[in-house]
């Protein structure tokens, strides 16, 4: 063992990685506190001054056990290997107390800084693929909702990103402008993907031959509105709950398609949408009086059912038995499609949806609120 006043070798104090091990000595340091001096017998009572210890040096006097255990330790710890014995020679190295105690603070400093140095060259924020199929059946739900009335714009933008926290995303995302945008255009962009997946399988279930256009010359070949619903559900999370509104629904998109062709289809479902709430809250034509919110939720209802009823009697007609399966569906949605609801409707995302309104009943489905769906794309 060296003199106290020999140099403390270089090699533990210049690397940080021994902060561990300078942790785990198993020799005490002495707490370099002050001790009452010795004083005569004629001493003022009330002196209380204090004076400081002699130095001491650190011991160093680890024994060969201390050291067995504390190298196993660090193996337990995986420390590299060329480490090791430089275990050995800190717990055997006589060191004064101050000096040990800098030597760990300096290299806690080391630590913080090279924890800084990597999260200063970690890459910029991008969306992941969980991400993205997360935000892609959030964006389904959205356009497939009882609750939306606007299917383009960002009227959703702080909702969809209030809705993306759970889905894969980092936390406090909000409080970065960049991470923020790659999120919106993500959103944007799935929406775009949403809308015309949607199209294409309300296109499709008229079965119209090939260049022609949809019409009800062929209606009873037509998809049935459970099938087509089937179909269209497909593209949402893996829970998504087929629902008797969710069908009104999209008799409704099969409605507004036939009269209104492709290319402002969205346009014109949302203005069809925006008559139908026109109509629901008119004043009363004898009265003059508005109707309260639950008579129009109960007049949204009435019109729905009969979007609904007249889908079941104009397509597919061929096999009336397969779309009574309709009247058993739901009417409860799931717990995602719950906060997505939730959001459209006003309401904080963790509220709990209960049973959604629709054509059974209920008053706080089909209402709806002014919520939109994103993007502006009419495909």
């Amino acid at each position: 063992m060296t003199d106290s006043s020999s140099s403390t070798p270089a090699s533990p104090i210049s690397r940080p990685s021994d902060y561990l091990s300078m942790m785990l000595a198993s020799s005490p340091i002495r707490p370099a506190t002050g001790v009452r001096r010795p004083r005569p017998e004629d001493d003022d009572d009330n002196d209380d001054t204090i004076t400081p210890p002699p130095s001491a040096a650190y011991s160093g006097n680890a024994n060969e056990n201390d050291i067995i255990a504390v190298q196993e330790y660090a193996r337990r710890k995986k420390l590299k290997r060329e480490h090791v014995p430089e275990i050995e020679m800190f717990m055997t190295a006589p060191l004064p107390p101050r000096l040990y105690e800098g030597m760990l603070f300096v290299n806690q400093l080391v630590t913080h800084q090279r924890l800084e140095e990597i999260i200063t060259t970690q890459p910029g924020f991008e969306v992941s693929k969980d991400a993205l199929v997360n935000i892609a059946s959030l964006c389904f739900g959205a356009i497939l909702s009882a609750s939306a009335r606007h299917y383009k714009g960002d009227a959703l933008s702080k909702s969809k990103i209030m809705l993306s926290r759970p889905l894969g995303l980092p936390n406090n995302i909000e409080q970065n402008t960049a991470s923020v945008k790659k999120v919106l255009a993500a959103i944007n962009s799935q929406m775009t993907e949403a809308r015309s997946a949607i199209k294409k399988d309300i296109i499709k279930s008229f079965k119209p031959t090939k260049n022609a256009k949809p019409s009800m010359s062929n209606a009873t070949s037509h998809q049935m509105l459970s099938e087509l619903a089937t179909t269209i559900a497909r593209h949402g999370e893996a829970n998504f709950q087929i629902t008797v509104e969710l069908c009104a629904r999209i008799a409704l998109m099969r409605r507004v398609y036939l009269k209104d062709g492709s290319e402002k289809f969205w346009d014109s479902l949302e203005d069809e949408i925006d008559t139908i709430h026109g109509i629901a809250s008119a004043p009363n034509r004898t009265t003059g009086e508005a109707p309260a919110q639950p008579e129009i939720a109960k007049n949204i209802t009435k019109i729905f059912k009969t979007i609904l009823e007249e889908d079941r009697k104009k397509h597919g007609a061929g096999d009336p038995q397969a779309n009574n399966t309709i009247d058993l569906l739901p009417t409860a949605v799931g717990p995602f499609q719950g906060m997505i609801d939730n959001v459209l409707q006003g309401r904080a995302p963790e509220e709990t949806a209960g049973t959604m309104a629709g054509v059974t009943g209920a008053t706080a489905g089909v209402a709806g609120t002014t919520a939109g769906a994103g993007g502006d794309s009419n495909t």
